[in-house]
């Protein structure tokens, strides 16, 4: 059966001139929201179905936002932030040559030094790097006795080393020492010691050696500039040749043989 009285009465209109129809609304029924319909026909409520949603107008794409730059570190307290110093590039080139450059004058600084006591020898200069000093020449006088023998004056320098000139001096007198010698073997043996081919007078080998030492010389004499020159002698019995290279090839008794200055000094069985 029915209840007739939960019905619900239908809505009398009212009268007009009666009530402001604006601001009525009508309940929510159950199972919907009533649509209000413009108009005082309309005032019967009807149930609505789910709104329909408007279509939303199509939003623009937003930009990619650009990634900002890093933030420098932060500074250490107490550390104030170092600027930012300009450094030139780098040239290999110009590295290389200045290298060359200063090994150049490194090796020329050498030579000059090393050379030194030649170019001051050479410009005339000798006295500045010896002080001002220069040594006496040795002078030898060779008398024209038949005896031979042989005088050298007190002032004869033997040291090995003096300059060139002091060395062809030794050398000379040297030779007159052994010509000396030789002199006095003879008038004990009638003859000089043989020697064909030419020998050193240094060598303790040879017959020179062996007849003079020691009874004639205590010791054979050599060269200043020995084992690159050397005295030598040459002998068939009844004369010989001494011989050594001069220095000096500006000395007038000095004969040029090949790229050598030879200086020699003979004598015989009358002599």
């Amino acid at each position: 059966m029915v209840d007739n009285d939960n019905l619900e009465e239908p809505l009398k209109m009212p009268e007009s001139g009666g009530l402001d129809y604006s601001r009525l609304s009508p309940p929510e029924p159950m199972g919907g929201r009533a649509v209000p319909v413009a108009g005082p026909a309309n005032l019967v409520r009807q149930p609505a179905g789910p709104a329909t949603p408007s279509p939303a107008a199509p939003s623009p794409t937003p930009a990619a936002p650009s990634s900002p730059p890093p933030p420098p570190p932060p500074a250490s307290a107490g550390q104030q932030p170092q600027p930012l110093e300009y450094q030139e590039p780098r040239n290999p080139l110009v590295s290389l040559i200045l290298m060359i450059f200063l090994s150049l004058i490194l090796v020329l600084g050498v030579l000059v030094f090393v050379s030194w006591k030649g170019w001051l020898s050479l410009g005339g200069l000798e006295k500045l790097w010896g002080g001002g000093k220069t040594s006496p020449s040795p002078t030898v006088a060779i008398s024209a006795k038949p005896s031979s023998i042989v005088s050298i004056s007190p002032e004869a320098s033997t040291s090995p080393g003096e300059t060139t000139n002091a060395n062809d001096q030794r050398r000379k007198a040297d030779l007159a020492k052994i010509k000396e010698a030789l002199t006095k073997y003879f008038a004990d043996n009638d003859q000089f010691p043989l020697a064909i081919t030419g020998v050193k007078t240094a060598d303790q080998t040879t017959v020179l050696y062996q007849a003079l030492v020691p009874k004639y010389l205590e010791k054979l004499p050599d060269d200043p500039l020995a084992p690159q020159y050397y005295y030598g002698y040459k002998s068939d019995g009844q004369t010989f040749e001494l011989t050594c290279v001069l220095e000096d090839k500006t000395d007038p008794e000095g004969t040029l043989i090949g790229q050598l200055y030879i200086y020699k000094l003979t004598g015989s069985s009358g002599t």
